[in-house]
């Protein structure tokens, strides 16, 4: 019996479970722990992060043109060291892509991909992650989103150009070492190690000050607006069920402690209650 990345909440007029998720997993990490489910099935609306199948493709199109590609005519040829650019070329390659094809892409973006191509070739694929997990088991679910695409998009891809060069290094540099790091995360976020998840996360994203401050402000600056959102539908109706990355949700900036600063304390669902159990706080 252990913990989970998996809170509950309760208003007079609403309910709101917490699920941590890891966007990316193998198919042979499944089934979910059952408490998981459960809370999934008990509600009513579904809440990510970002729902991106909603979004205008038009729109989707005109913002990853604007965030993620190289202003003007330049190229990752004029903005990356001439070393860095050669390392870039040759890991690229080695995933049988011509660095040529993504020549116009922003620093963070090729960053972005070069974690995706990596975690691929290990079998952890976004198709098997958590949010399309619950996707699949829509029934009766409403979707919401706590963020919009476009902020994302900001956060993630619209850093100077410095930030984006060094997190490149930085990728460039731990790529090998993803997958011991994640093994060890899974390991911590099904046992419910919220300081060992921490630990992990902060060391998978970089030691130099810029990927420290980046991570800051992907998790303790959204950790506000997310914490503001679920206040506001625990002031509604009906039951949420709330699914952002674990990283989001524990530690002295997480949203479990901001809710807490708040005046509002929820339960944390553990591997040892039974379906009836889980929903008796």
């Amino acid at each position: 019996a252990h913990p989970l990345f998996l809170w509950r909440y309760a208003s007079p007029t609403a309910t709101v479970y917490l699920a941590g998720s890891i966007h990316l997993l193998k198919p042979s990490l499944y089934p979910l722990p059952q408490p998981l489910e459960d809370s999934f099935d008990a509600a009513d609306y579904l809440v990510l992060e970002v729902d991106t199948q909603a979004i205008d493709p038009v729109l989707l199109q005109q913002l990853t043109t604007r965030y993620g590609v190289l202003p003007g005519n330049e190229t990752l040829a004029d903005v990356l060291p001439a070393p860095l650019y050669q390392r870039l070329s040759t890991r690229l390659a080695n995933y049988g892509v011509d660095i040529n094809q993504i020549a116009r892409l922003k620093p963070a973006v090729v960053m972005t991909e070069l974690v995706r191509l990596r975690l691929a070739t290990l079998g952890y694929v976004p198709e098997h992650g958590v949010e399309q997990h619950f996707r699949a088991k829509i029934k009766h679910q409403q979707i919401l989103q706590l963020e919009s695409v476009e902020l994302q998009m900001r956060l993630l891809f619209d850093q100077p150009l410095n930030t984006q060069i060094q997190l490149l290094a930085d990728t460039l540099d731990q790529e090998m070492d993803i997958e011991p790091l994640l093994t060890d995360m899974l390991v911590a976020w099904l046992s419910g190690n919220d300081q060992g998840f921490l630990e992990l996360f902060a060391q998978q994203s970089g030691d130099s000050e810029v990927a420290q401050a980046f991570t800051r402000a992907l998790l303790d600056e959204r950790n506000v607006g997310m914490a503001n959102k679920i206040e506001g539908y625990l002031a509604s109706t009906g039951t949420y069920f709330v699914l952002a990355g674990a990283a989001h949700f524990v530690g002295r900036n997480g949203i479990v402690e901001l809710l807490s600063r708040n005046g509002i304390t929820g339960n944390r669902i553990s591997t040892q209650k039974t379906k009836a159990a889980a929903y008796a706080f």
